[in-house]
């Protein structure tokens, strides 16, 4: 991936970056604010980022550096792990 798209909704506070076309089957919540998405041959479809004004943790999301990198972008900070 050497571009990284970012759906942004600023209402729900959620932005969402889409990884491939494929059909949702179903997802892994890494926490309350961070859901892979999936579909049914295990590929990553989609990641879901929740509560991002208040900042995101990308340590053990795919391709760490181009997502904070684009989240820095759009003022989106980039919290250190716990």
């Amino acid at each position: 991936m050497s571009d990284v798209k970012l759906e942004y909704d600023e209402r729900a506070d959620a932005i969402y970056v889409p990884m491939a076309t494929a059909e949702w089957h179903h997802q892994v919540n890494l926490d309350d604010r961070r859901i892979l998405d999936y579909n049914e041959n295990g590929l990553l479809i989609g990641i879901e980022l929740l509560g991002v004004s208040n900042g995101i943790d990308v340590e053990g999301l795919p391709e760490t550096t181009l997502l904070a990198k684009a989240l820095t972008e759009l003022g989106i900070a980039i919290l250190q792990p716990a």
